[in-house]
């Protein structure tokens, strides 16, 4: 199941999991969204706009220094190369899959 197709979802947290990449347009559809937190990852890239994504503040998106876009200060185009995340080793990104499968297990079961 991927993250995007969860549209009811009303909360996301996926603070401090070292995320990297850009945040997918996927999750705009998640219509019930009221809280997200994607704060301090190495996301990259303009935040997407949409739905609830036109809602949440720079809190949700503290600590990715190359994001850029509304609601951050920071315009698209202007990025910093000392800022460019690290690759992940793959042990790192076995344990984010795992993170995010958790995640995604606990969520199914309170909706049964």
């Amino acid at each position: 199941m991927e993250l995007g197709q969860l549209i009811t979802l009303e909360a996301l947290d996926l603070s401090w999991n070292r995320l990297t990449g850009k945040i997918p347009q996927e999750l705009t559809r998640m219509n019930f969204l009221s809280v997200l937190n994607l704060s301090q990852n190495h996301l990259i890239g303009p935040i997407p706009q949409g739905l609830q994504f036109n809602t949440f503040g720079n809190d949700s998106y503290g600590g990715n220094l190359d994001l850029c876009g509304p609601p951050l200060s920071k315009q698209c185009g202007t990025s910093d190369p000392s800022h460019a995340p690290q690759p992940l080793e793959e042990e790192e990104k076995d344990e984010i899959s795992m993170a995010i499968q958790v995640m995604l297990v606990r969520f199914c079961f309170k909706l049964t």
